[in-house]
């Protein structure tokens, strides 16, 4: 549902109380933007031309009560002036704190503004869905199987005291759904006069700006969707399928390296040996004290973790496989003890079933992340087709389920098959090893995209036109942002893709196979 007082304020006349949130001669309330000092965060990480403000937006997307919410916003303009249209982001994931370096050299490198908007519940906005009561599980469950009923207590037990606590302070947990961001995205654009912008999303923050094309597309130039989630799919259901098809990308890319073949010769067979090997006798560790175990579900989750990472300028994934499956302890106890770096292994669990990247020391609100897999999540028993017991364990999702009960949030039903219709501008940007974001779901997902173009890189997992470190010719990761760039200049033209042609890029040059052991 839309604002229809609050928007239609901004948009009749966009006054300075309009845009700066001071008074209005309304009787109805004036949601506006106000300027801000930015935050050390953001500071540290910019060093050109940055500003930053709060958007305040109605607590409730249907009411216009005068209830408030405060929405974070950063705006980081180029090295240059720009004539372009703006940029909008969310940054990466919903629900993972910004990279705001990051975006700060995209704004050099597009040529143009970007405006990053934290999305309602998560990073400086107000309130936060912030989950401390999850963060301080205890690293105890890390001798369990990922399944286990132990965990699934321990886990809803703690999304049952966040819910209650955010309750009780007044918070709705309904109202932090990607169409709520979509129309707090709509009132900033109106509150800084913006006529029209492009989007730029990373993984799930893609959700928000399908909304904003399905709802406005009137002041959307182009969209770039970066390894998107789409709408109705069920990310838990869905990874096993995905998964599998990752590691058969990996398994084939491998094939075709003479230096991958000469660190893993059989990439598949070892993956098949290590599920069969670990299901039925575990690798047990200590680590910080604790026991540590590897079993089938918990080597999945920690191989979708890795095909996801994979970024240029190499991996070591083939060569860790093929000394694991040779019963290399030392490679056993690195990845094992590697898997909970970073704490409570149900941390882990749940990131790695939602999210990339999960080994990143970064803020993650569980909060936004719990409304977000429970609005998609569609039906345990979708995940156990592929009758694979490893995959099975690692994304049964049965403690997801129950966890979704205790946040009182299910699934949107409306969302399923829902795809969105357009023909404004897409291109749509994927890694060929990617285990998140499901190249057969896009398959079905862009079809009512009448002016979408789909490119796959060969040396990528997941989020590829974020990672890129250097502007040289032969770096693929930047090849990838050079080609971005290229086609947001001129959406109406096709992704020049020439610099990502399999038949001029030599998989054994880009891709770095060697293995730590």
């Amino acid at each position: 549902m839309t604002r229809p007082i609050a928007r239609w304020v901004c948009a009749a006349v966009l006054t300075n109380a309009c845009i700066f949130g001071g008074s209005s001669t309304s009787s109805s309330p004036t949601f506006g933007f106000t300027a801000a000092t930015c935050p050390g965060d953001v500071a540290a990480s910019i060093l050109g031309n940055v500003s930053c403000g709060f958007l305040d937006v109605p607590s409730r997307p249907d009411d216009a009560s005068g209830a408030v919410d405060q929405v974070f916003v950063t705006r980081i303009q180029p090295e240059t002036e720009s004539t372009s249209d703006p940029v909008l982001t969310f940054g990466g994931d919903l629900g993972v704190s910004v990279d705001y370096g990051t975006f700060g050299r995209q704004a050099t490198e597009l040529h143009r503004e970007v405006i990053v908007m934290d999305v309602r519940g998560t990073g400086h906005s107000h309130p936060s869905l912030l989950c401390p009561e999850i963060d301080a599980m205890p690293l105890a469950p890390a001798a369990l199987p990922v399944d286990s009923r132990r965990t699934e207590r321990a886990f809803v037990s703690a999304v049952s005291s966040c819910r209650d606590r955010l309750v009780a302070q007044g918070i709705d947990l309904a109202s932090f759904d990607p169409a709520a961001m979509a129309e707090d995205a709509e009132d900033l654009r109106l509150a800084l006069g913006i006529d029209r912008w492009s989007l730029l999303t990373m993984g799930t923050s893609s959700l928000v700006a399908l909304e904003l094309l399905r709802r406005y597309p009137d002041h959307v130039a182009a969209v770039i969707l970066d390894s998107p989630q789409w709408p109705g799919v069920d990310p838990i259901a869905g990874a096993p399928a995905s998964t599998q098809r990752a590691i058969a990308a990996m398994a084939s890319a491998c094939a075709e390296a003479p230096p991958c073949r000469a660190e893993d010769p059989s990439f598949s067979h070892d993956v098949r040996e290590l599920e069969r090997r670990l299901g039925t006798r575990p690798f047990t560790t200590v680590f910080q004290g604790d026991r540590v175990r590897l079993d089938a579900g918990w080597f999945i989750l920690w191989l979708r973790a890795q095909l996801g990472f994979v970024r240029p300028p190499g991996t070591f994934l083939p060569g860790a496989i093929h000394a694991m499956a040779r019963g290399d302890q030392d490679a056993l106890r690195l990845e094992a003890r590697r898997l909970f770096t970073r704490g409570s292994p149900v941390d882990q669990e749940l990131c790695q079933m939602l999210l990339p990247n999960c080994w990143n020391d970064v803020v993650r609100n569980w909060g936004v992340d719990l409304t977000l897999a429970c609005l998609e999540r569609r039906s345990t028993s979708e995940a156990g087709r592929t009758r694979v017991p490893a995959m099975e364990e690692a994304f049964g999702g049965r403690f997801l389920d129950a966890a979704c009960r205790a946040w009182g949030s299910g699934p949107d039903d409306e969302a399923d098959g829902k795809t969105v219709s357009s023909d404004i501008p897409v291109l749509v940007v994927l890694g060929r090893f990617d285990p998140f974001s499901s190249v057969v779901a896009a398959r079905h997902a862009v079809a009512g995209l009448s002016r979408v173009s789909v490119v796959i890189s060969p040396v990528n997992g997941h989020q590829v036109t974020g990672v890129a470190r250097t502007s040289a010719e032969q770096d693929p990761g930047a090849c990838s942002v050079r080609l971005r760039d290229a086609w947001l200049d001129n959406p109406s033209a096709s992704p020049d893709t020439s610099c990502l042609d399999r038949r001029t890029f030599d998989m054994s040059l880009p891709i770095d196979w060697q293995t730590p052991f």
